[in-house]
């Protein structure tokens, strides 16, 4: 369900949420992803057990930083207005899910990692991981087995006060379980992990290569 004016809303309840996940997820990764996401979350304002990304050795914005969005991005594979879309405003999101092949039963479609969120004011990461967190803690989420990597569907909704059986949605995304476990240990993991470093490494050594092509 699309509304008219650009904002886009779903069912309340729909069928998708009744997928089973438990049997797919083991207590370990369970741990990790709600305990990151949602309990020790690195937004601290949005829980009293969150941790700070400074905690982790990390720069206190860093999150806000291009070359360290780029980095997550990669793992995921998203490329801005194809897999990667931000709504500036709730009547943008109509047109940012259109973009990502988020729209109606996008929960079928498994077989690219794809993210479509309403920014606000926040940086993209930060939005990304408070929209992640909403979908966790609300229960608004599938995991589905997808032969070699099981995949997380998710949607971040409020409630529309026009109606008691749509909510309007603010975030949906397709997103490999893998994919979540590695951002989680890449955040715990600090500045000096082998895989930061090496990815800092390989793009000071393609600045040079650029610098010298010119």
């Amino acid at each position: 369900m699309s509304g008219t004016n650009g904002h886009e809303y779903t069912s309340r309840h729909p069928g998708w949420l009744q997928n089973e996940f438990f049997d797919k997820i083991s207590d370990e990764e369970f741990r990790k992803l709600f305990g990151f996401y949602v309990i020790n979350t690195p937004i601290v304002s949005r829980s009293y057990r969150g941790i700070y990304v400074t905690t982790y050795r990390w720069d206190k914005g860093i999150l806000g930083k291009h070359e360290f969005k780029e980095f997550l991005f990669k793992i995921a594979g998203l490329k801005r207005n194809e897999t990667f879309a931000t709504a500036e405003t709730l009547s943008m999101m109509k047109s940012a899910f259109e973009k990502t092949d988020l729209k109606k039963g996008f929960n079928k479609s498994r077989d690219c990692e794809r993210i479509a969120i309403y920014k606000a004011k926040c940086n993209e990461v930060t939005s990304i991981f408070d929209h992640i967190r909403n979908a966790f803690a609300h229960g608004r989420f599938a995991l589905y087995d997808c032969g070699e990597d099981d995949v997380f569907v998710l949607e971040d909704v409020k409630p529309n006060r026009d109606s008691s059986k749509e909510v309007e949605v603010r975030a949906r995304m397709v997103l490999k379980k893998s994919t979540l476990l590695k951002w989680v240990d890449i955040i715990e993991a600090g500045p000096t992990s082998e895989e930061y470093q090496q990815y800092q490494q390989l793009k000071q050594k393609g600045k040079k290569e650029n610098k010298k092509a010119k």
